[in-house]
């Protein structure tokens, strides 16, 4: 099997005293915190089941909304609707999908 040509991710500069690598990453507008989505789902559930001391107050819908609120985070990203806020996805047809920064480490001897 032939081997691919891999690039470095990161490279010195032809002094040799530059480190130089690019890191890419989904913009902020299209991408979605799933652990923020997460803490949030769980705050509303609480928040909908802090008033409840027995059995005959628990909602009867609260469990299939648990349950698809989770299978929801299973699915296919692009069909993943969510209400909140302060968790990104804002723009999810913000263009580039990429956002793309060089850094620049130096090397002191």
């Amino acid at each position: 099997m032939a081997r691919r040509r891999r690039f470095p991710e990161a490279a010195w500069d032809p002094s040799g005293r530059r480190l130089l690598w690019t890191q890419n990453k989904v913009s902020d507008g299209r991408r979605l915190d799933q652990g923020c989505v997460v803490r949030q789902i769980r705050a509303t559930i609480v928040a909908r089941l802090s008033g409840v001391d027995t059995i005959a107050q628990l909602p009867l819908d609260v469990v299939p909304q648990i349950r698809e609120q989770a299978a929801a985070l299973l699915r296919d990203p692009k069909s993943f609707t969510f209400q909140g806020t302060g968790c990104g996805g804002d723009d999810p047809g913000q263009q580039p999908p990429y956002a793309q920064e060089t850094h620049i480490g130096r090397y002191e001897r």
